[in-house]
């Protein structure tokens, strides 16, 4: 791609102590090559040298097994040759690292003193004096303003809501419907004497006379009843006092 567009990447810059770092890990890469081989090689002997001395070779097995003794002793100064390695290896990269943490806190050391530089700490106080004085005299503007319009809004409001409510008691008194002048009083019902009278429960008189039975029944007609809740006369009084009225 960068072909393409005519921009052609930067090769890593090689230090020297990438380079050191290579040949460390290539003692260690033969190093390990060494081992693997010697391990082999000390397998070999330990079978070679249990062959002789079974078939009694006892001379022979001696002097592989001596063999044997040696390549353990050069397999373990290589084993801490290894560790050296590794260790240098680890500590380079390491410091590495820690020139690399170093580097940025220096640019960032510069660059925090640029941009102090461009700050005055007068200049900053002057700045925040002059905005709390911008601040105080905003809030005494905002006041002054708030007060001359609460006393306009509130004449003009208490008068139209007085308006308002003069308004409303008109509209109601007009859907009141009119009052006549005169008041007729309300005509008298009467109930039948027979609906409401109390059953009478009274035995026939041979000597009564037709005379006699007419007063009651005015007295009967005449008695105001409870128009309210009219009692029903039973049917069986209602006979009998048909009975008594023929008589």
């Amino acid at each position: 791609m960068g072909n393409l567009f005519g921009v052609r990447r930067r090769a890593p810059q090689i230090t020297a102590q990438d380079r050191a770092i290579l040949q460390l890990k290539q003692q260690r890469d033969k190093i390990k090559i060494y081992q693997k081989r010697t391990e082999s090689e000390l397998a070999r002997n330990a079978e070679l040298a249990l062959n002789l001395f079974k078939n009694g070779m006892k001379d022979r097995a001696i002097i592989v097994m001596r063999r044997k003794k040696m390549m353990e002793d050069i397999l373990t100064r290589t084993d801490k040759q290894l560790e050296t390695l590794e260790s240098l290896v680890a500590d380079i990269e390491y410091t590495q690292i820690e020139v690399s943490v170093v580097e940025g806190l220096r640019v960032g050391s510069e660059a925090l003193k640029q941009l102090n530089s461009l700050m005055n700490i007068d200049d900053i106080q002057q700045m925040m004096e002059d905005n709390a004085e911008a601040a105080e005299k905003q809030r005494e503007i905002s006041a002054i303003l708030s007060q001359s319009s609460e006393r306009y809004a509130e004449d003009d409001l208490l008068k139209e809501l007085e308006k308002y409510q003069t308004e409303a008691t008109a509209a109601k008194l007009d859907k009141l419907p009119s009052v006549p002048s005169e008041v007729k009083p309300a005509p008298e019902q009467t109930v039948p004497a027979e609906e409401t009278a109390e059953p009478i429960l009274e035995s026939p008189e041979p000597e009564a006379t037709s005379g006699e039975v007419e007063p009651q029944s005015l007295e009967t007609e005449s008695k105001p009843e409870d128009t309210e809740r009219p009692k029903k006369t039973p049917p069986k009084a209602e006979k009998k006092r048909v009975l008594v009225m023929e008589e």
